[in-house]
């Protein structure tokens, strides 16, 4: 009988407290061939239970050869490790993992492998700019969507946005320079537990907490509306410097229902106090069949814009408008609703009672299609009047995009200016320079534009703006999406911040030099673009990582020194490794005949830089 001893065997015991007497070999690992059997046996024991990893090893090539058991010694352990049993021994048959003979058994050693722990060597990703990738593709099936941009008084600015093709969006805190602070969801860590309760968390003992998902087809992270695949719901901006208020998205009742989330990211338990009802509930807005059993549905549609008014009483309400639609498309804009398009309503933040502030000519507004996607240069998401902003001395400037202006109005509802504006989106003032600045936005899924940013020195009299940057094209565009712009007075300027969902988020320093960029959140150092982890493959040869985004792309991570995700040239719907003959094989889905559910099995070789 010959005996092998593995000539290193580690016990490894790092990050692991044991509350029983330390890990010690009673007999260490040994390899014996038994000549009845002509099998090979692993004997080995401990003098107390723990985790074990026994695998046969070619010290000459510094391989693992065959994966014989894993588990922890106790009653629960899976064959062919034997349970309540501290001594073990194991058979090997001398083949390798993929059942082949091993020519040179005889010098092969045991591994075995005591007391090992899982510990986080490195994050790879978690880009915190991250909220779009064109490199990703951009369609009616991608969820991408900045649908939140708003400054609070103490400098800090937020983002709500999607920053994955498949995962939950991310509402994110910064500086007014843009340097990022903190992530507030997906819920942040290290909160006490009965502040995070909110969210709907599972806790544990130790105090820490996981999140509850809202179904498991849907990882929305939480069981509130915050997410909701794409209807994600809408932050709106208030003059609460402490909280973040947002909307729940829909075409259902409960489209315009509202919940709060304090800024550090935590949330009160009770429902109570942290839902707020309805945007508006006098008149409400109307949901649901036109008739029983119906699939016309009354709805809300339009790009919708908020504006605390100067009093913190009230607030502006803008681009909505009542209309029906049928599976989700419109059908028939209602011009007899009080919730018509072309208004502007003030709407009081105790009573939540809406009354109309300014309204355009019912007979001006467009109700066919045709008509709106010519008046609007869009067919989707837009209505004849967009964003509304607030001077500090109550006059309220209204973006007309039907009549392609911005309306200045005084408390009473007066118009006091106008200024011609083609396509005008969003609109923020400086409260310091008192600069007028907008967006303009124009196209739709099949007709793509551009979202620019316009300047204005003096407001009262410049017909012309001082400044036009072009900030981003537009994309597909989805219901009740739009650009936003903020601006945060510094000493050293203004901060203008830009955001939609293609570009996603600039910003531009504008002092006596004019506007220069400062930030753009799609090109930081680093930047990553594959967002997407539908799966995952490793290749166990080289630990090279290979990441479909579920847009068809695959993308590598390959050097651990300096990991970052690399797109190779493969399109595919799913993909294998054969590490052992180098190659991966891929199923094609642009073939011209393939579809979503069939395909073409192509093989490439693994090593070669082009495959």
């Amino acid at each position: 009988m010959k005996c092998l001893f593995l000539p290193f065997v580690a016990l490894l015991l790092a990050d692991v407290i044991w509350a029983a007497e330390t890990i010690l070999w009673v007999n260490k690992p040994t390899l014996t061939f038994e000549a009845h059997s002509k099998s090979w046996r692993v004997a080995f024991e401990l003098n107390s239970p723990s985790d074990v990893e026994v695998a046969i090893v070619d010290p000459n090539k510094s391989i693992v050869v065959r994966h014989l058991a894993a588990g922890v010694l106790g009653p629960k352990v899976s064959p062919p490790l034997k349970p309540k049993a501290l001594a073990q021994k194991i058979e090997w048959n001398g083949k390798d993992d993929y059942g082949n003979p091993v020519r040179n058994a005889s010098e092969m050693a045991v591994r075995v492998r005591v007391g090992m722990s899982v510990s986080l060597e490195q994050i790879v990703g978690g880009d915190p700019y991250a909220f779009y990738s064109g490199e990703m593709g951009d369609s009616d099936h991608s969820p991408w969507a900045i649908c939140g941009l708003e400054a609070k008084s103490d400098g800090k600015v937020y983002v709500w946005g999607h920053s994955s093709n498949l995962g939950p969006p991310a509402l994110r805190q910064y500086d007014v320079d843009g340097n990022y602070l903190q992530t507030l969801f997906p819920m942040p860590a290290g909160k006490d537990l009965n502040a995070m309760k909110g969210w709907g968390i599972n806790g544990r003992p130790d105090g820490t907490y996981t999140p509850k998902f809202n179904g498991l087809t849907d990882p929305s992270l939480t069981t509130t509306f915050l997410d909701t695949s794409l209807r994600m719901a809408r932050l709106l901006p208030t003059w609460d410097p402490n909280h973040l208020t947002f909307r729940r998205a829909g075409l259902r009742a409960g489209g315009f229902d509202l919940m709060t989330i304090n800024t550090d990211g935590t949330i009160t338990e009770d429902p109570a106090e942290h839902l707020l009802g309805p945007l508006v509930t006098n008149p409400p807005f109307v949901f649901g069949p036109v008739e029983p059993n119906s699939h016309v549905l009354h709805s809300v549609q339009g790009p919708v814009f908020v504006c605390p008014a100067p009093d913190r009483k009230s607030f502006y309400l803008s681009g909505v408008y009542a209309a029906t639609t049928i599976y989700g498309s419109l059908r028939k804009i209602k011009m007899d609703d009080y919730w018509r398009d072309g208004q502007v309503w003030k709407v009081d933040e105790k009573t939540r009672t809406a009354k109309v502030f300014f309204a355009l000519d019912k007979q001006d507004i467009p109700t066919t299609r045709k008509e709106r996607a010519s008046a609007y240069s869009g067919r989707d998401g837009y209505s004849a009047i967009h964003g509304v902003a607030v001077s500090e001395d109550g006059n309220v400037f209204v973006c007309d995009r039907l009549h392609k202006r911005i309306i200045v109005l005084d408390e009473s509802g007066k118009t006091i200016r106008e200024i011609p504006v083609e396509h005008p989106d969003a609109i923020a003032l400086s409260k310091k320079t008192g600069a007028l600045y907008v967006t303009t936005r124009r196209g739709d899924y099949h007709r793509h534009g551009t979202v620019q940013l316009l300047k204005y020195n003096n407001w009262r009299k410049d017909d012309e703006p001082a400044e036009a940057i072009e900030v981003s094209k537009t994309g597909f565009t989805r219901k009740q999406t739009h650009s936003y712009v903020v601006v945060c007075d510094t000493a050293q300027g203004s901060n203008v911040w830009v955001a939609y969902t293609q570009m996603p988020v600039r910003i531009y320093r504008d002092n006596a030099k004019g506007l220069k960029l400062l930030k753009d959140f799609y090109r930081v150092e680093g930047a990553q673009r594959c967002l997407g982890f539908d799966r995952m493959h490793v290749d166990p040869k080289t630990e090279t990582v290979f990441v479909q985004d579920d847009r068809d792309a695959v993308w590598k991570i390959a050097d651990w020194k300096r990991p970052r995700f690399v797109k190779v040239p493969l399109k595919t719907a799913s993909l294998a490794i054969d590490a052992r003959n180098r190659h991966i094989y891929t199923r094609t889905q642009r073939d011209g005949r393939s579809g979503n559910g069939t395909g073409r099995v192509a093989r490439f070789h693994l090593d070669q830089a082009d495959y």
